[in-house]
């Protein structure tokens, strides 16, 4: 028997049932009403960008977090194995980090919050051009290396400002992939609410909510997507990190 054809069969008999078929004339009817109301379409299509980019951030956060932690222990067992360790592990990484961001993405250098609020800046018409160079794939590469490499040789770091600014990029990136037939989102919106939600999967739903808002009061272009994604990403990295 074809796939097809037993496909048919309980698709048949699912129909046959009487509250399934109640179900699927509720949900009919819920899709067909979302076709007709293009505010409610326009809604929806808009909030996916910032879901799913909420999802990935949490999911990055969760992954650099076990990095940073890994890097760490290293380090530890390394100056406990031999003390004298430090004398060569320090310059040689703290050189290395440097290399890696001068020679690869300079605009990784630093903690990261400084480049996310002169992108916010830079994200219009005529200047969004220059906002690649502070936040892309490669800045998140390269911040997530020179990072662990700082940590590898003892360096006192953090990764709140990293993280920040690799959420940003995310959003940013999520953001230019949209097809063209899809409903406009504000360049600063996004990389606003990326830097919201890397905050959240670092220190929580209400800080990445309270960054977002203080930042972007005077900015009318939230949607719901906007307003909740900070909350999913702090969701998933807590979760993630209760997995791990």
């Amino acid at each position: 028997m074809k796939l097809t054809e037993i496909a048919q069969r309980y698709w048949s008999r699912l129909q046959n049932l009487p509250k399934s078929r109640q179900w699927l004339q509720r949900m009919g009817a819920f899709f067909a009403r979302i076709q007709k109301n293009e505010r409610v379409r326009h809604n929806i299509l808009q909030a996916i960008p910032f879901w799913s980019a909420s999802v990935v951030v949490g999911l990055v956060a969760v992954g650099y977090a076990q990095l940073f932690a890994i890097a760490e222990s290293l380090s530890l067992r390394i100056h406990a194995w031999a003390d004298w360790s430090v004398f060569i592990m320090m310059p040689l990484c703290m050189v290395t980090a440097w290399w890696l961001v001068r020679r690869f993405a300079p605009g990784a250098r630093g903690s990261g919050i400084p480049q996310v609020i002169a992108s916010l800046e830079l994200a219009n018409a005529k200047e969004h051009h220059k906002v690649p160079k502070l936040l892309s794939i490669r800045i998140i590469l390269v911040k997530i290396a020179s990072s662990l490499m700082m940590l590898l040789g003892g360096a006192a770091i953090g990764r709140e400002g990293p993280t920040i600014q690799i959420s940003a990029a995310i959003f940013r990136k999520v953001n230019d992939m949209l097809p063209p037939w899809w409903p406009q989102i504000s360049r600063r919106n996004m990389i606003l609410t990326g830097a919201a939600a890397g905050l959240a999967a670092v220190g929580g739903t209400r800080f990445g909510w309270e960054g977002q808002f203080r930042r972007g009061r005077h900015n009318n272009d939230r949607t719901c997507g906007s307003r909740y994604s900070s909350g999913d990403a702090g969701i998933v990295s807590r979760f993630g990190r209760t997995l791990w």
